[in-house]
């Protein structure tokens, strides 16, 4: 679990959010990956502590369930992106695509942990979409929705690959 604190001033969450902040702003992909990968290691790594005092105090806190909206163009790719950032961080989630929503399973502050990092991937995602600006194949008609759908689903894959490993490293 990602335990990062809720609290508008928890140092923790601050960091994670600053590492995000910079990963956003970078023009340079593999940088981009790097910071995000910072920090869900520095999310996990106070999971474990916050994992150690549930163990050994009378932890009263429970699981609860957050509805996050994963709107067109692309929900099922966003849905895909979310899902991995979940699972990267102990958390389960469900796919409600009739009503564009994800449901999150896990501690209040996972999941604002969850919330921020796939925000910001969501925004790195967007940018490198983007840059990439139309496709079309050889006769002129237009790749472009088909190109984004799977370009997001990769890039999905990708930081769920490292994410996976920064966890584990932590």
């Amino acid at each position: 679990a990602a335990g990062v604190a809720g609290a508008p001033d928890d140092p923790v969450l601050a960091k994670v959010r600053a590492l995000l902040a910079k990963a956003e702003s970078t023009q340079f992909a593999a940088e981009a990956e790097a910071l995000a990968a910072k920090a869900q290691e520095l999310m996990a790594r106070h999971a474990i502590e916050e994992a150690v005092a549930r163990s050994t105090a009378s932890w009263e806190e429970r699981p609860i369930i957050r509805r996050l909206a994963v709107d067109d163009p692309y929900a099922e790719a966003k849905s895909t992106l979310l899902g991995v950032v979940a699972r990267a961080n102990a958390a389960r989630c469900v796919w409600y695509e009739p009503y564009a929503l994800m449901a999150v399973v896990g501690y209040a502050r996972d999941l604002d942990a969850i919330e921020a990092l796939f925000t910001s991937l969501l925004v790195q995602a967007s940018r490198a979409m983007l840059d990439n600006g139309s496709v079309t194949d050889g006769a002129g008609r237009s790749r472009t929705r088909s190109f984004r759908q799977s370009f997001l689903l990769a890039y999905a894959v990708r930081i769920g690959q490292r994410l996976e490993e920064a966890a584990s490293q932590a």
